[in-house]
């Protein structure tokens, strides 16, 4: 059966509880004898055996599943936080400062460790534009739509930097928030 959250997980369950159920019942039937009954004895045993061991791999997974899914709900929630790495205010403190190379080496760190910051990629594509290395910008500004898997993020970085690139002033929100030149 293939695994599937829609189906509801006692008939995941069902199943394998039957097989479970009937090999118990088997075993139980088992009693003492004579020397006749013996093959039949063995015979019940291993039938209840294979059935409750059946019955156990059906039910081990949608059990699993239904006592980790809370803690691992709890431990990795699935809520994007935007809440920008540590990296960004140390970046953002040398390029005021002036100190673009060093601000380019932390905005590299930062997307290397967290590729999927669309900021990033704006901000060094801009401090390229500023340190007059439009190559550079481009580089940026191409992985950055390769790489970024929200479809808005990768649109969004190219408008911001075609703008940046024709010259016309930026007003975004990005920019207050970050308080760049």
């Amino acid at each position: 059966m293939a695994w599937d959250d829609t189906i509801p997980w006692f008939r995941r369950v069902l199943p394998g509880a039957v097989l479970v159920g009937a090999g118990l019942f088997l075993l139980h039937e088992i009693g003492g004898g004579d020397a006749d009954e013996i093959v039949a004895t063995v015979f019940k045993a291993l039938i209840g055996l294979g059935l409750m061991l059946a019955g156990a791999v059906l039910v081990a997974r949608p059990l699993a599943h239904l006592i980790v899914t809370p803690f691992v709900r709890m431990l990795f929630p699935e809520d994007h936080h935007y809440t920008p790495p540590p990296l960004f205010p140390l970046a953002r403190h040398y390029w005021k400062q002036g100190r673009g190379e060093d601000a380019v080496k932390q905005y590299q760190k930062i997307l290397k460790y967290h590729p999927q910051e669309a900021d990033a990629y704006k901000e060094l594509a801009q401090l390229f534009l500023s340190l007059d290395r439009r190559r550079e910008a481009d580089a940026v500004v191409r992985k950055g739509c390769v790489t970024l898997r929200d479809k808005a993020a990768r649109e969004d970085l190219y408008q911001f930097y075609s703008a940046l690139v024709a010259g016309g002033v930026l007003t975004t929100e990005h920019e207050e928030r970050s308080g760049l030149p």
